[in-house]
């Protein structure tokens, strides 16, 4: 009885296992479409964008939110648009 509850147990946890691993997953697609693009900032508080260009509302959001020296709606506006900090030299 107890190997067959056993057993009964294992398989369960496999098939779970096996469908929130596909519920989970990325798709190549999606991880092509969604690269995180370069921006820097200058000295002066300009704004440019080496790699893809976002949405002319969330450029006006980050160039405020340098304006107002607002980190925290500065990296939640990054991280929103798939963006990082890129170093100047």
């Amino acid at each position: 009885m107890f190997k067959f509850f056993f057993a009964l147990v294992a398989i369960t946890t496999m098939i779970s296992m096996s469908f929130i691993g596909k519920i989970g997953k990325i798709d190549s697609y999606a991880t092509e479409k969604f690269q995180p693009a370069p921006v820097m900032i200058g000295s002066d508080g300009s704004i440019t964008f080496p790699g893809r260009m976002p949405k002319p509302e969330a450029v006006y959001e980050m160039r405020r939110a340098l304006k107002m020296e607002d980190v925290e709606k500065l990296n939640a506006l990054l991280f929103e648009n798939q963006l990082f900090v890129a170093p100047s030299n």
